[in-house]
């Protein structure tokens, strides 16, 4: 069991394991101490979805653009490694 301590009459509290869904609340004033969520996979599943297709759309969109004498020149993250492990000739000497 965990101890809590209430944050409107700091009543100290022990909160037993809760059931899916279920509130705790203090015994003195009413005020929540603890919730567990029904389904606690929906947020975590949202945010990794999210952060796949930001992932996707980082990868595909051009990263940089370069225009010279008229001739064009863009390229995207992937692009921009992959050509740096390609080209060994192109690289900064360190």
């Amino acid at each position: 069991m965990e101890s809590v301590a209430c944050r409107g009459c700091d009543l100290l509290q022990r909160i037993p394991p809760l059931a899916p869904g279920a509130r705790a609340q203090c015994g003195r004033c009413g005020q929540p101490l603890a919730v567990r969520h029904a389904d606690p996979l929906d947020r975590p599943l949202a945010l990794t979805v999210t952060a796949a297709i930001a992932l996707i759309i980082a990868n595909v969109s051009p990263l940089m653009g370069l225009t010279v004498a008229g001739r064009d020149s863009t390229t995207t993250l992937i692009g921009g490694a992959l050509d740096d492990l390609l080209n060994p000739k192109a690289r900064r000497r360190r």
